[in-house]
């Protein structure tokens, strides 16, 4: 389905991620394949109770997924044709355990309902997962027929031969070949220290995994991006390099000596280990703006001291003015972000920065790596 040029960002299924896949270009969709991290029930914090049942929970993000992502045009009673990729969902934040209040996997039932919105989608699993959501997956991909992704951890590079077992047997209960599926080994938060040595470990895991070119996708994905913001000073500007990036490419440049060159995969600009809600913590304004090779973060400070409309206009007028601004053309995000500085456009809301710097991030990342190995 696609090749070294392709990019498969790794999203929170929240809103200020689904408003910035929206406002994507059509070109850069089609080059792209999230896969969509669907997240805990939300909790009311007063009670830590679920704020609704899990059912309405997933009817909001399929309605989500549908608005930002698009669905498939059908040409005949019996054929369809995609106009962008399908898109990868996975459940890995769920708790096992948890079922509708009618006693449905919540897996099965969105895919349901993905399905009855014509949303092009792939379930995802893992070595982590049980039998019963197994059994969800391998329902799914009987009435869809589009396959399944296999999303590996970083600890299961070290014994590939021990790995290719399990997934032989994942394969074998999904009644599905490898063909028909999509290989992501997931490093999640990487350390600078550790990129060298971390990229010469995969080198080694393609070439030792086998049958690696019989998958039909090979994905890479990692991040360097901070775990939190706390360790950065408030009223600062600073750059954070993408070692994620650093290390696809160490890995990708070497077409030579390895059996398969991975598609590149990232975590967009926020850390997978970001912790949810703390009670008592006051947030910063900020922004996570991409650069070829590093995060440009412009920090304020809190948004309870000064109103963030007043903060993002100080700040969006410093990366303005920057080098590393790439213009109020290259994006939706970059549009809002020349608005803002030229206050033509109002907002101090943290949700929508999010949308804003992912927008960029993705359109960036996209072309980087479509680009890479020339025209």
């Amino acid at each position: 389905m696609f090749n070294r040029r392709y990019y498969v960002p790794i999203l929170r299924g929240k809103a200020g991620e689904f408003e910035a896949i929206k406002h994507l270009d059509m070109d850069i969709k089609r080059g792209i394949t999230p896969l969509i991290d669907i997240p805990p029930v939300d909790l009311d914090h007063k009670t830590m109770l679920p704020k609704e049942t899990l059912d309405k929970y997933l009817n909001k993000k399929v309605e989500y997924i549908k608005n930002c992502w698009g669905t498939k045009l059908p040409l005949f009673a019996q054929q369809a044709q995609f106009s962008i990729p399908p898109i990868f969902v996975d459940f890995s934040e769920i708790a096992l355990e948890s079922r509708t209040p009618e006693g449905n996997h919540p897996l099965e039932f969105t895919f349901d309902l993905l399905r009855e919105k014509l949303v092009v989608a792939i379930p995802t699993t893992g070595t982590d997962r049980d039998t019963d959501y197994n059994k969800a997956v391998a329902n799914v991909i009987k009435k869809d027929d589009m396959g399944v992704c296999i999303r590996i951890l970083d600890d299961e590079l070290y014994n590939p031969k021990l790995l290719n077992i399990e997934l032989d047997e994942i394969l074998k209960s999904l009644g599905v070949s490898r063909d028909k599926s999509h290989l992501i080994i997931d490093l999640k938060t990487i350390e600078e220290s550790k990129v060298s040595s971390l990229a010469e470990t995969i080198k080694c895991f393609i070439n030792a995994l086998p049958q690696i070119n019989d998958w039909l996708t090979f994905t890479i994905a990692a991040t360097g991006v901070p775990e939190s913001m706390a360790g950065i000073m408030r009223n600062s500007e600073v750059e954070v390099s993408r070692l994620e990036l650093k290390l696809w490419k160490l890995v990708a440049q070497t077409t030579d000596t390895i059996d398969r060159i991975p598609s590149f995969g990232d975590y967009g600009i926020v850390s997978p280990n970001q912790g949810g809600f703390q009670p008592g913590f006051t947030a910063s304004a900020k922004i996570r703006y991409t650069t070829e090779d590093a995060w440009l973060i412009l920090k304020g400070h809190s948004l309870k001291k000064t109103p963030g409309r007043e903060q993002y206009y100080e700040l969006t007028r410093t990366l303005f003015k920057s080098k590393d601004f790439l213009g109020k053309h290259f994006s939706w995000g970059d549009k809002f972000i020349g608005q803002c500085a030229q206050k033509e456009t109002i907002s101090g809301q943290l949700q929508k920065w999010v949308s804003i710097d992912t927008n960029h991030h993705l359109t960036l990342v996209s072309k980087q790596v479509a680009n890479f190995y020339g025209p």
